[in-house]
């Protein structure tokens, strides 16, 4: 692959995220999450055998955009899930469901905020003020407090091995 075709490969994922991005931006302002949820995964499914090829090639550029790419796309995702588990009013009195929308309120979040300083746009901020939005109505419901799982200690623990 020469230079000028990783650069094509680059510009072409640019405007595939950017096609990606305004059509989800209309799907979760119209509170339409099962599909933007699809969106999401269908963009990473896509591209993520990339990532496997350029690091083979060593490309580390290319590699980088993609990876952040990738997670900006998971983290919409998981956004929309998030919000999608937390539409029936009374998600809350589920400790389950609790524990699962805790950990992608806090996954989400951390996969935007990695992303951040390289991808910005409507998509991105409106996915931060809906983040916000249900952290302040998890602390309303559960009060101030740390809220981590035994299973995310688990997982901490495994992936420092």
């Amino acid at each position: 692959m020469t230079k000028k075709s990783k650069n094509n490969q680059t510009e072409v994922f640019k405007y595939e995220a950017s096609e990606f991005s305004e059509i989800l931006l209309k799907l979760m302002s119209n509170n339409k999450l099962y599909e933007s949820e699809l969106l999401c995964l269908s963009f990473i499914e896509k591209h993520k055998n990339y990532l496997e090829k350029y690091i083979q090639k060593n490309q580390e550029a290319e590699y980088h955009y993609l990876r952040n790419l990738l997670i900006f796309f998971k983290g919409l995702q998981e956004t929309s899930l998030l919000l999608k588990l937390t539409k029936n009013q009374n998600w809350y009195k589920d400790n389950t469901l609790v524990e699962r929308v805790g950990s992608l309120k806090c996954n989400s979040k951390e996969r935007l905020e990695f992303v951040f300083p390289f991808i910005s746009g409507s998509i991105i901020e409106n996915a931060f003020k809906k983040i916000y939005q249900f952290e302040e109505q998890f602390r309303q419901m559960f009060g101030d407090g740390l809220y981590l799982s035994p299973g995310l200690i688990i997982d901490k623990y495994i992936c420092n091995i």
